[in-house]
């Protein structure tokens, strides 16, 4: 099975609803449909929310390049940061994630998240290690 194939399994991207659009070459751009279910306290869509489409978006992104990497299983991620630009209101939301850098271990991934008038919500930046073995 492709590493790919193993991100599709996710059942918790399932839960929520997230659409795949594109993946390929380390490359990936899904999206999800927020609605009242999505908001925080005060409003706002729920930064975990709009974390785990970015999230999903890099992992997707990461295993699409490990299916392209001679002796690789898998990619996971080591380290993720993202920053908040703007607070989400109720509406559908894009992740598109795009490699950086990469060599035959580390992967550097860049995520953008907008809502659906373009503008953008997340930045979140991703580095994956690519193993040789799942366990």
């Amino acid at each position: 099975m492709k590493a790919v194939d193993l991100v599709r399994q996710d059942k918790f991207a399932a839960f929520l609803g997230i659409k795949i659009l594109s993946v390929g070459g380390g490359n990936a751009r899904v999206s999800l449909e927020c609605g009242e279910h999505c908001l925080n306290g005060i409003g706002r869509i729920q930064g975990g929310v709009t974390y785990t489409l970015a999230d999903y978006a890099f992992a997707l992104a990461v295993n699409s390049a490990a299916d392209e990497m001679d002796g690789v299983e898998c990619a996971v991620g080591m380290s993720t940061t993202a920053t908040f630009l703007r607070a989400g209101k109720i509406g559908t939301f894009y992740a598109k994630a795009r490699e950086i850098s990469k060599n035959k271990t580390i992967g550097q991934y860049e995520v953008i998240v907008t809502d659906e008038n373009g503008e953008t919500v997340v930045v979140f930046n991703g580095v994956a290690y690519f193993k040789k073995d799942i366990r």
